[in-house]
């Protein structure tokens, strides 16, 4: 495996260690060990401040934990996927907009957040919720480290 390729796929495509392992047909932790001889290894980013709930495994791969750890993310190192960010921020801002926050129960079978059921729209806390600090937690992050995050208003 060429590091140079590696570099490309992480530095110029953007690509998560995963992706690359599958692009070039080899593990994730041969990715993260020709990462690290290219200083490129990111220590991997804690969710446990941002996330206040123990999340079922049949909701891992659900939409909303996606954008709530993008948004972690960004808060926490001000770095992230610009498009997944910036999706991940509208969909607060949506989310929001209509005066709502999300809470999250591993029995609610409900849909109206995702099909995975798990998250659920609750309304927004006078003062704002924990979605609201978030979303801005990730804003902030994010000035710091590069600039704008878009809002769509």
């Amino acid at each position: 495996m060429d590091d140079e390729v590696v570099r490309r796929l992480y530095e110029i495509e953007h690509l998560e260690q995963g992706e690359i392992a599958g692009r070039l047909g080899v593990s994730t932790r041969t990715v993260r060990r020709a990462l690290g001889r290219l200083g490129l290894l990111v220590e991997r980013t804690s969710h446990k401040d941002f996330l206040p709930w123990k999340i079922d495994p049949r909701h891992t791969h659900a939409l909303p934990l996606q954008y709530i750890r993008a948004l972690s993310k960004a808060a926490q190192t001000g770095e992230g996927d610009v498009e997944k960010l910036n999706t991940a921020s509208r969909w607060a801002y949506n989310v929001l907009a209509l005066g709502h926050d999300v809470d999250y129960d591993p029995d609610y079978a409900g849909t109206d957040v995702c099909p995975e059921g798990g998250f659920r729209l609750v309304p927004e806390p006078e003062g704002g919720g924990w979605l609201r600090d978030l979303r801005q937690a990730a804003k902030s992050g994010r000035n710091r480290a590069i600039g704008e995050l878009v809002d769509p208003d």
